[in-house]
Parts: C-alpha cells; sequence; structure tokens
C-alpha cells in the first residue's frame, strides 16, 4: 500500500522513524537482561519490526536526509531506548529508503515516546510540510522477526555497511513448507559456514506469504566469490536445495541497501 505519510508518522519522528511507545521500568530491565550480549540493532526481545519504504524526489533527497538527522539528533539526546536504522537502496530504486524501527509488541504503537511529545506543535507542522516537498509516497508494513529460522552471532555492534535482502513470496499454504525446508537444508550450512541470516515474515500491511532475508556484507567484490553457504553445503546439495525451493514460492526479489550510519541510531547497550 503506498500513500503519503500522515501526520503522526510526522509528528513522532518527522515521518516514519518511530520509536513508538515507553517501556515499563520492569519491563525494560527483564529485556536487556534477556539481551545483554547480543547486538542492539537485533535484540530478539523486540520480535517485531516496523518497516517502513519511501521514495524520495530525486531534487530533495539532502533536505529528507537532513530531516532524518534532526530526528536521529533528538532520539540521541533523549536517550531513546529504541534504534532507528536506515538504509538507502543501492541496487533497485535508489531513490527508495528504508528505516526499521523495534516494538516489543504491537502496543508500542500506541504512544509516542516523551521526547516526540515535547516537540512544540507549530515546529512540528512545518517539519511536516517540509517533509511532505519530499515524499512521493511510502509503504509500510509490520514483519515478525522468525528467531526459529535465522542465524545471528553476539559479535557485531553495528550493521554491516550493505545488506542483501532477498524478498519471497511463499505459495498459498506453503508457508510452513517452506519454513521446514530453511530449517532442514539451508540453516545448517550457515551455522557450518559461520555467516548470518536473518528472516522475517509480514505481519500486517502486505502478503502473510511474504518472507524477507538477509545478510550483511562489506565490499562489492564479496559478491563475486561463491557465497559461503554454497561452499558449505557444495554445489549439487544446493542445486537440490533451489529446485525444492522453486516449488514452492512464486517469485523473489533481489535487493542491495547500504547502511546509513549518519542518519540512523544505535541505542548504547544498558
Amino acid at each position: 500500500m503506498c500513500e503519503a505519510p500522515d501526520v503522526t508518522q510526522a509528528v513522532g519522528v518527522y515521518f516514519h522513524l518511530r520509536l513508538d511507545g515507553l517501556e515499563t521500568a520492569r519491563a525494560g530491565k527483564k529485556r536487556r537482561r534477556q539481551a545483554r550480549g547480543l547486538p542492539v540493532w537485533s535484540q530478539q526481545q523486540y520480535p517485531l519490526r516496523s518497516i517502513t519504504r519511501t521514495v524520495v524526489k530525486s531534487d530533495r533527497v539532502a533536505d529528507y536526509e537532513d530531516l532524518l538527522k534532526q530526528s536521529v539528533a533528538m532520539a540521541k539526546k533523549a536517550g531513546a531506548d529504541r534504534g532507528i536504522f536506515v538504509w538507502r537502496v543501492a541496487a533497485g530504486n535508489t531513490s527508495e529508503y528504508w528505516s526499521v524501527s523495534q516494538l516489543a509488541k504491537y502496543a508500542d504503537r500506541d504512544q509516542a515516546p516523551a521526547w516526540v511529545k515535547n516537540i512544540p506543535p507549530g515546529e512540528a507542522a512545518a517539519r511536516f510540510a517540509r517533509l511532505r516537498n519530499c515524499v512521493v509516497s511510502t509503504t509500510s508494513t509490520i514483519e515478525r522477526y522468525r528467531d526459529d529460522l535465522s542465524v545471528v552471532s553476539g559479535t557485531a555492534t553495528t550493521p554491516s555497511r550493505y545488506l542483501r535482502l532477498i524478498r519471497t513470496r511463499v505459495r498459498q499454504g506453503k508457508a510452513e513448507e517452506y519454513a521446514n525446508l530453511i530449517k532442514s537444508d539451508l540453516l545448517p550450512a550457515y551455522k557450518k559456514a559461520g555467516g548470518q541470516v536473518r528472516v522475517r515474515q509480514v505481519a500486517w500491511g502486505g502478503n502473510r506469504s511474504d518472507f524477507t532475508s538477509t545478510s550483511g556484507f562489506e565490499k562489492w567484490a564479496e559478491l563475486d566469490e561463491t557465497p559461503a553457504v554454497v561452499k558449505a553445503m557444495g554445489e549439487d546439495a544446493y542445486r537440490k536445495y533451489q529446485e525444492k525451493r522453486a516449488a514452492l514460492v512464486t517469485g523473489t526479489d533481489w535487493q542491495i541497501l547500504r547502511f546509513l550510519p549518519d542518519l540512523s541510531y544505535i541505542p548504547e547497550a544498558r
């Protein structure tokens, strides 16, 4: 679904970068204990991801990025608990930005953080008007992080420079079979290779048969090499996996995203 950004999004963090909801002290401490040792940008105590894809006018990129920097500065100054993670498409529609915010539960979207509420109404309205001049369209989804289909280590402290993103549409009624194929064939290879992969599944805002897998890399030259997971499986086993996978899916999109650290906010571990 594509639509112009609404007022709530604009006030929240000038559009879609929402750090929705405030944790109670008890729940926050409990989740931080559970997540200690994991990279803050992939902590499993936030099982939901609010993802917004924004297409920006080509002549308004600088203005749009300035709005992002302002919202990041406010979140950092307030010591916000949840991160703002922003990527720009590097292979695909390069005018498209992806933002990801973390949700512990759906109720987190019912209340904006205190630092957002403190923005004077006049200032918020001015920034919203500025935003409207930057954006062509937005598409938002809420997606569930599939820990059972992911392999993540706790060594990294920030996202990789680039993200290899694969969006898969699974045939109707085949989602469970697709998940089982990942568990039986793909995950053992990732573990053997020492690689990482994160998988999400659409919950709201799209087709629940859509799965997204992401893995990071630092240089384009890495794409010239045989993927580590293929080496771990062996070419014959990987070909058979692809044949089984093809019978379960109706289409796949492949994109490369570039992480934008200056437009992102990574909370300090607590």
